[in-house]
């Protein structure tokens, strides 16, 4: 290879590697979420904390920087740890401004919109929502059995849903 290709290929990853950084930040606007606690999680499973904010007179906003093109994530309002009854949203944070807006009593009714990845987000829930409402219910359903015996009879109906 000549100079002139090495130093091609260098400044295009050079360039890539800036692009793939980026500042990003999150305004919301919830109802009927005034004084709660949301929080920012990021990677499988919620796995880590990010951020978190109090929301005040329904409106919140967090700002960040990301070292990938774009990160999945959770916010969750309520307590993370309390599965049933905290609240969670889908994110894809990705160096843009992303809006949330909707009542957080009617969380499946919650907007979330800002950049493509979002955007591709949105389209996959939206077609995945005949599959993921009854598995959502079974899932309910299979956390309020007291006896494994019960959770097992739930989760038979659920192995269809994983496949």
């Amino acid at each position: 290879m000549n100079k002139k290709s090495i130093l091609l290929i260098l400044s295009s990853t050079f360039a890539l590697g800036a692009n793939a950084q980026g500042k990003y930040t999150i305004n919301g606007n919830l109802l009927n979420a005034d004084g709660q606690k949301i929080y920012l999680y990021s990677g499988d499973m919620g796995n880590m904390d990010i951020d978190s904010t109090i929301i005040t007179n329904g409106k919140f906003s967090l700002n960040g920087e990301l070292d990938t093109p774009f990160k999945c994530g959770n916010l969750i309002l309520g307590n993370p740890k309390d599965y049933l009854n905290a609240k969670s949203w889908q994110i894809a944070l990705e160096p843009t401004t992303i809006t949330i807006t909707g009542d957080a009593n009617k969380q499946d009714a919650v907007s979330i919109k800002g950049g493509k990845a979002q955007d591709d987000l949105n389209k996959m829930k939206e077609e995945m929502e005949p599959f993921q409402k009854p598995l959502t219910e079974l899932n309910k359903q299979y956390y309020a059995q007291q006896t494994q015996a019960a959770r097992d009879s739930i989760s038979a109906l659920m192995e269809p849903y994983s496949k």
